[in-house]
């Protein structure tokens, strides 16, 4: 294989391991809006079951107290408690892993077919050499 083959190979693998480190990237940014987006929204949800358990209390004369507990039953959890959320956090984790693996792997393969490069550039150059003499 000559050199210019061994140029293009790098240059295709240095394309794949960029397609992988924007996926990382892209999953990063995901993984790390969930907890924020899903706490705020659990806060105002909380926030507007209270004030309606709270205006319930302000009632006189009428039993609030079963409607007070039923509404209270009804707020969300955060992120941290949310098993549905934090499977996906955990696939996430995953899917991070497995890019950062791969972006590895190939580091490995363009720093060996760099290395053959070096070479098949080297003994084209001493026989370029030798075709001149």
């Amino acid at each position: 294989m000559g050199s210019a083959q061994t140029y293009l190979k790098i240059e295709s693998k240095k394309r794949e391991k960029a397609k992988y480190e924007n996926r990382k990237s892209q999953i990063e940014s995901v993984r790390g809006n969930i907890s924020p987006v899903a706490d705020d929204n659990v806060e105002a949800i909380n926030k507007k079951i209270g004030d309606v358990v709270s205006e319930l209390g302000n009632l006189n004369g009428i039993p609030t107290e079963t409607m007070q507990s039923n509404l209270n039953a009804f707020k969300q959890k955060y992120a941290s408690s949310d098993e549905k959320l934090t499977s996906a956090t955990s696939y996430l984790n995953s899917e991070v892993g497995d890019c950062n693996n791969k972006i590895n792997e190939l580091n490995i393969e363009i720093a060996n077919l760099q290395r053959q490069y070096e070479a098949e550039k080297a003994a084209e150059e001493a026989a370029r050499r030798a075709a001149e003499e």
